[in-house]
């Protein structure tokens, strides 16, 4: 029983991610000239503007410094004007590695079949999330139906929670993007669509569970989402796996087992990493690659418009 109490597993709750596997530091994670793209000393990261751009800057700042302390080559960040610019840009190898939010990493494997998944992010442990359509709670509105011929806030057209997914059970309904609303509004970050609907500029806006628990606790950059109760959930729209971290061809294979190294061990139990993700808004870890959690994504896009409407209940 004393043994047990030391087994690797203990203190990890059933049916959770499984734990980050302990991956080599220092010298083990320190690139070579062999390892670096052809005639460059530094690595390039491309981020999406989820959050936009200057909050999503500052939460990779501390994660950017790990990486060249960890790596032992500058880490440079790029946060990218929209969701295209990073899917083209990882497509064509401008960046290095790139931080793909989900229904992004599809379209870009579609195209570039042979990119490395390194990674997914944990978000506060967890490995997957929900997406919502969200009303201010004093709307009238009960259903999907109620929203026709009013104003909706989506956050990119390569957003998944912010699009793909409520397009997806919008159509289900048989209302169309396209002319079923009297104005259809790309806001470009999740907080950018939040801040329409708490203005009253919009009347319902799509984004996830993750960024409405950041918009909750007042964690987003918006001088107008001051309370908590202004919004509910209208619609969810269903579940998805956190963003994918991936390398490009441009960085050799030697490198990539040592970069996925230095992201697996940047984790909240690590007491020499957890400095990196004290500016995170909810960034705990990373999880090994598993490109079959993207399954789901890529159903949706193959089915854009189900026959049958899924029950889902208003909160």
């Amino acid at each position: 029983m004393l043994v047990a109490c030391h087994e690797p597993s203990s203190g990890v709750l059933e049916g959770g991610p499984a734990p980050a596997p302990r991956a080599e530091l220092g010298g083990d994670c320190h690139l070579e000239s062999v390892d670096m793209p052809e005639g460059r000393n530094y690595l390039t990261m491309g981020l999406a503007p989820t959050l936009g751009g200057e909050q999503v800057m500052r939460q990779f700042i501390p994660i950017r410094d790990y990486l060249t302390s960890t790596l032992g080559v500058d880490v440079r960040l790029e946060v990218t004007a929209d969701y295209e610019t990073l899917i083209r840009k990882s497509i064509n190898s401008e960046v290095d590695i790139a931080l793909l939010p989900p229904y992004s990493y599809v379209q870009v494997t579609e195209k570039k079949p042979d990119i490395a998944l390194l990674a997914s992010v944990l978000y506060l442990g967890r490995t997957r999330y929900s997406g919502f359509i969200l009303v201010r709670s004093s709307d009238p509105a009960v259903s999907l139906k109620d929203l026709k011929d009013r104003r909706i806030a989506f956050v990119d057209e390569y957003s998944t929670s912010g699009y793909l997914l409520p397009k997806h059970a919008l159509e289900s309904q048989g209302i169309s993007i396209e002319s079923g609303f009297s104005k259809v509004t790309f806001a470009g970050s999740h907080a950018a669509a939040l801040d329409l609907l708490a203005k009253g500029d919009v009347d319902a806006a799509a984004t996830s569970s993750e960024m409405l628990g950041l918009y909750r606790r007042k964690q987003l950059d918006s001088a107008k989402l001051q309370q908590p109760g202004q919004v509910r959930i209208l619609y969810k729209t269903g579940q998805l796996p956190y963003d994918a971290l991936c390398a490009t061809d441009a960085v050799p294979e030697s490198a990539r087992k040592k970069i996925a190294g230095a992201f697996l061990a940047m984790h909240n139990r690590n007491p020499s990493a957890q400095h990196a993700l004290a500016a995170s808004v909810a960034i705990t870890g990373w999880a090994p690659p598993d490109d079959s959690r993207y399954d789901a994504i890529r159903t949706v896009i193959q089915s854009p418009k189900p026959t049958t409407e899924s029950d889902h209940v208003a909160e």
